[in-house]
């Protein structure tokens, strides 16, 4: 059974970006952010050539930038790439007007190091690995986990990943 693309599911995409969000909140620990209309309509202008993973990451980086329950794109959609997962330079994504507590700060490094690690299948360090992911040296990382009390199970990866 063959299943079409997501750009020839548009009609899907509010849908599927509310449960990716719901899901992903309740790994973050975050309250579900809102998604408005003209939001979702900016989500189905997009052809999504990475399909549901691509709206899945895209998503999840939205939820980590998201502030006061509301989703926030990190950049325009047609500035992304299928083959360009990694997070937006951190002074890009600061907004001069919301300053962070340091508790929702340390709960989004936090986050995003989680994703990190689940992205590099659990490993730490080499190419693709999640320090090289973060721009971290590995024994920086290693310390972090160490402070947010994080252990790595490492995870197989299936053949041709």
């Amino acid at each position: 059974m063959r299943v079409p693309p997501l750009r020839e599911r548009k009609d899907d995409i509010p849908l599927l970006t509310r449960h990716l969000s719901a899901l992903c909140a309740q790994k973050l620990r975050i309250q579900e952010p809102s998604i408005s209309d003209s939001q979702c309509d900016d989500l189905k202008a997009y052809d999504w050539p990475g399909n549901i993973r691509e709206l899945g990451n895209f998503i999840e980086r939205s939820m980590i930038l998201a502030r006061d329950g509301c989703l926030r794109f990190d950049r325009p959609l047609t500035d992304l790439s299928s083959h360009e997962s990694r997070l937006p330079d951190a002074p890009a994504a600061i907004d001069p007007v919301k300053i962070l507590k340091e508790d929702e700060w340390r709960r989004r490094e936090r986050a995003n190091t989680l994703a990190a690690i689940e992205r590099a299948h659990g490993r730490i360090q080499g190419p693709g690995g999640a320090a090289d992911l973060l721009g971290l040296r590995p024994s920086t990382l290693q310390s972090r986990l160490r402070a947010f009390g994080i252990q790595i199970v490492r995870k197989t990866v299936p053949q041709g990943e």
